[in-house]
C-alpha cells in the first residue's frame, strides 16, 4: 500500500505539473530594468536604444485575472506586448541555443546592476540567434557566452524551475507573434512539495496503523 500510495503521488505531480506548462496564460510586458538602451541589430534593422536587461513582466497563470510578477530575459526578435496577450509556458527545448540561455539565466544569478543585466541579456540575445551588436559586446557578456557553450557541450541540462513563455501559445513560436521569455516559475516547485507533503502523510498513516 506504501508503494502504490507513493506513485500515486508522483503521477498526481506528473499531471499537475503537466498540465501547468500546458494551459495557456495572459502575459503582458511591463518595463525593462535594471538595465541599459544599446545598440542592436536583428531583423535586418538596427535600433539605435533598444531596452536591454531584466525585462519585467505579468503572467495572469491560473486564469483568474490576479498577475504576477516575473523577472524574465527576452530569446525572441519580436515585439513584446503592451496589453494581456495569450502565451503559454513551456519547458525549455532540447537544443542547445535554449540551454545556453538557460545556463546563462540561472548561472548568473540577479544583475545588480543596469550594466551587469544588460550584460546577460546581450549574451543571451547571442546564444539564441537572431541579433546583433554594432558596438560589440562587453567582455563580461563574451564570458558568459564562453562558459554557457562550455556548459551545454559538456552535456549540462539543468533546467528545472525554468521555462519558456512563448507566443503565439501554439504552433511555432519563435520569430512569430509577441516576443519569448525565459522565466523562472515556482509552481511546479510548490506543487512537488504539495506532492512530497501528501506522500509523508500516507507514510505517517501507515506507521500510525501499524503500531495500533
Amino acid at each position: 500500500m506504501r508503494k502504490a500510495g507513493i506513485i500515486f503521488t508522483v503521477v498526481l505531480f506528473l499531471i499537475f505539473s503537466g498540465s501547468l506548462l500546458a494551459n495557456p496564460v495572459m502575459l503582458y510586458w511591463v518595463s525593462v530594468s535594471p538595465g541599459l538602451n544599446m545598440p542592436v541589430t536583428t531583423g535586418g534593422t538596427t535600433y539605435g536604444s533598444m531596452p536591454t536587461g531584466v525585462y519585467n513582466v505579468a503572467i495572469d497563470m491560473n486564469g483568474d485575472g490576479n498577475y504576477q510578477m516575473f523577472s524574465a530575459h527576452c530569446v525572441d526578435p519580436m515585439f513584446a506586448t503592451h496589453t494581456p496577450s495569450l502565451y503559454s509556458i513551456i519547458a525549455i527545448p532540447e537544443q542547445d541555443n535554449y540551454l545556453q540561455a538557460a545556463y546563462i539565466f540561472s548561472q548568473f544569478g540577479e544583475p545588480s546592476g543596469n550594466q551587469e543585466a544588460a550584460d546577460k541579456q546581450a549574451a543571451i540575445w547571442s546564444v539564441i540567434g537572431g541579433f546583433s551588436f554594432p558596438d560589440g559586446l562587453s567582455q563580461n557578456a563574451l564570458n558568459m557566452i564562453a562558459e554557457a557553450v562550455e556548459a551545454v557541450a559538456g552535456g549540462w541540462h539543468a533546467t528545472g524551475g525554468l521555462s519558456l513563455a512563448v507566443s503565439p501559445a501554439e504552433g511555432e513560436f519563435y520569430g512569430d507573434g509577441y516576443q519569448d521569455f525565459i522565466i523562472r516559475t515556482p509552481e511546479p516547485a510548490a506543487i512537488l512539495l504539495f506532492g512530497l507533503g501528501l506522500a509523508g502523510v500516507g507514510i505517517l498513516g501507515r506507521k500510525k496503523i501499524q503500531k495500533v
